[in-house]
């Protein structure tokens, strides 16, 4: 059973990545702001991916 987040119906996300100038790591983050929820945005996912080594990327597809 997936947990319910309250949320309006005028919710924001923005998903951030940003890549470090040795092109080795990725930063993701994603901030939500809904005012009717949080008193200010909330930055609800931050990883970090490191690259170690060459790899080809397969592409992937959504399936519903």
């Amino acid at each position: 059973m997936k947990a319910k987040r309250p949320q309006s119906d005028n919710i924001e996300t923005v998903d951030i990545c940003t890549v470090s100038d040795d092109q080795q790591c990725l930063d993701y983050a994603m901030v939500v702001a809904d005012q009717a929820t949080f008193i200010e945005p909330a930055t609800v996912i931050k990883t970090y991916w490191l690259a170690l080594g060459e790899s080809l990327a397969e592409p992937t597809y959504c399936t519903e």
